[in-house]
């Protein structure tokens, strides 16, 4: 049972060291915000799934102590009344971990990659905005075009005719300029170290025949659909392996179970 315990605490470990990962890492927020705008507004979504796998991480360490408490009773009511409790803590992890790790596989089988770019699109045009009215949505598509050096979703026409060259009469975000040197994207405020701010709009409003020089014009799409596909794979890898874990934890306490009802009755 020790074993079943230690693995159940380590998934319990990881899952929790995700959900910290998660919560920390502005890469994964910016990826999630971009295809799903409306938490710019209302985190509690967001941080509510965040808390979600922590508290199942949680849940299962203390089950997995629970597990271990139960090794050091002596072979009478108290090792079986200690493995009946560990089974049936595990059990209810068992089955919140597969509703949520079913849920997510049927998140990944459904999701297509145009179908995500093109709504990303429809959000970026619709919404993206300048200035002291920027919110979580805008900062994260400044920070990908910069880190990525791409614009807007499948190119840099995306922002032709939306709210942002409406409100600005300018073809593109400055972030979508080639960058002349080293830029933190999570600290770029303005145009900063740009090769050429003039002639990237001169680009972006007159494309040239041959390379662009000043613009970054290729899209930014491909990067996010393949951080996206990360983070959900990293999820489910977690949600699986934490299932596996407990299944394989509650045979190990059957087995245990049988055991001590054989030597008892002995």
């Amino acid at each position: 049972m020790i074993s079943g315990s230690i693995y159940l605490q380590m998934s319990g470990v990881a899952l929790l060291a995700t959900g910290i990962w998660m919560a920390v890492d502005d890469k994964v927020y910016d990826s999630k915000v971009i295809q799903n705008p409306d938490l710019a507004n209302n985190k509690t979504p967001w941080n509510g799934s965040l808390g979600g796998i922590m508290i199942v991480g949680i849940y299962n360490v203390l089950v997995g102590i629970l597990g271990m408490a139960g090794t050091g009773c002596d072979l009478d009511k108290s090792i079986r009344n200690s493995l009946i409790a560990f089974a049936v803590f595990a059990s209810i992890g068992v089955i919140a971990m597969l509703i949520c790790a079913s849920i997510s596989t049927y998140g990944y089988a459904q999701a297509d990659e145009l179908e995500t770019e093109a709504d990303a699109r429809y959000s970026l045009f619709r919404l993206y905005q300048n200035g002291s009215e920027k919110n979580d949505f805008a900062l994260a598509w400044d920070r990908y075009q910069l880190e990525y050096r791409c614009c807007g979703v499948f190119n840099g026409t995306d922002y032709e005719n939306s709210k942002f060259e409406n409100q600005t009469r300018v073809p593109v975000p400055w972030t979508c300029c080639i960058v002349d040197g080293a830029i933190d994207p999570l600290d770029a405020t303005g145009p900063e170290n740009l090769k050429d701010y003039d002639l990237c709009l001169d680009e972006a409003k007159n494309p040239p025949i041959t390379d662009y020089q000043y613009l970054n014009f290729d899209g930014c799409g491909s990067y996010h659909w393949e951080n996206f596909r990360l983070y959900q794979v990293i999820l489910l890898s977690m949600g699986w392996t934490s299932v596996f874990v407990e299944i394989v934890a509650l045979l190990i306490t059957g087995c245990l179970r049988s055991s001590a009802d054989t030597y008892l009755a002995w």
